[in-house]
């Protein structure tokens, strides 16, 4: 999931963040961390489901001044 400009990510269901990343080869930010700033107007969430539990995941993008963004997966 693209999360753009700003940038926390929030999860419900049987799943971990398991990295964020915004393309910038000059960022010193940490990729393990449920925010990132956004490079070029974009950033992503890389998700791990919870070894050994199934279920839906639901993921939802925040940034200061945007509609938040949300979508779903299994």
């Amino acid at each position: 999931m693209a999360i753009r400009q700003g940038n926390v990510a929030a999860l419900e269901g049987p799943a971990k963040i398991a990295g964020v990343d915004n393309g910038n080869p000059a960022t010193v930010e940490s990729f393990q961390a449920d925010n990132c700033k956004a490079f070029n107007g974009l950033a992503l969430l890389i998700v791990r489901g919870e070894h050994g539990k199934a279920g839906r995941v639901k993921i939802t993008a925040t940034a200061e001044g945007l509609r938040a963004g949300e979508t779903t997966t299994n």
